[in-house]
């Protein structure tokens, strides 16, 4: 929290969260992509900031990672969000004039 909240006082209008949540096979679960959202979803809110993350998808013979990209406005809303084990760009816009209001 104390990174988004130097990116807010320098004035950010969004916080860039690149991951790699690979895990060994049989470790991985569909509960560390609920773990990042709620995480993602509260700091948007919190600080008022875009929450954009990105994240590897997939699984080879020692790793899998389901992939849990997201678009989280500053109200908290996920707006786009990737689907599970496959390669996808989210894109959105970001309107800075309503930021902060």
């Amino acid at each position: 929290m104390a990174i988004a909240r130097h990116r807010v006082a320098a004035r950010a209008t969004a916080l860039f969260i690149p991951a790699h949540n690979s895990l060994p096979n049989g470790r991985a679960s569909l509960e560390l992509n609920v773990a990042a959202r709620t995480a993602d979803i509260a700091l948007a809110a919190e600080s008022r900031l875009w929450v954009i993350r990105a994240d590897v998808a997939g699984s080879n013979s020692k790793l899998t990672c389901f992939g849990c990209p997201e678009i989280v406005n500053p109200e908290g809303d996920v707006v786009q969000e990737a689907r599970l084990e496959a390669p996808d760009l989210l894109v959105t816009n970001i309107d800075t004039e309503k930021q902060g209001e």
